[in-house]
């Protein structure tokens, strides 16, 4: 999907691109994917400026289930940062 992602951002296809995007992102998370995750966050913020508000709402509530299976994963609270 991140491959599409980057296909649709170079014909300047950015809505397709930021779903293919955030897509991506859902399986990176769903596999546990480190790898795909950063490369999705990655790209999703080179090609902020293009989205709608509603997918940047998507895309905070991904990043906040990979900070929630981050903490778990190190032990780490909230609390303590």
């Amino acid at each position: 999907q991140a491959e599409l992602a980057i296909y649709n951002f170079s014909r300047e296809q950015f809505d397709r691109g930021i779903d293919y995007l955030l897509e991506s992102l859902t399986y990176s998370i769903r596999i546990n994917s480190v790898k795909g995750m950063l490369r999705c966050m990655g790209l999703f913020e080179e090609f902020r400026h293009f989205t709608s508000y509603e997918k940047q709402q998507k895309y905070k509530k991904l990043v906040s289930e990979v900070h929630k299976r981050n903490e778990k994963k190190i032990g780490l609270s909230v609390g303590y940062l």
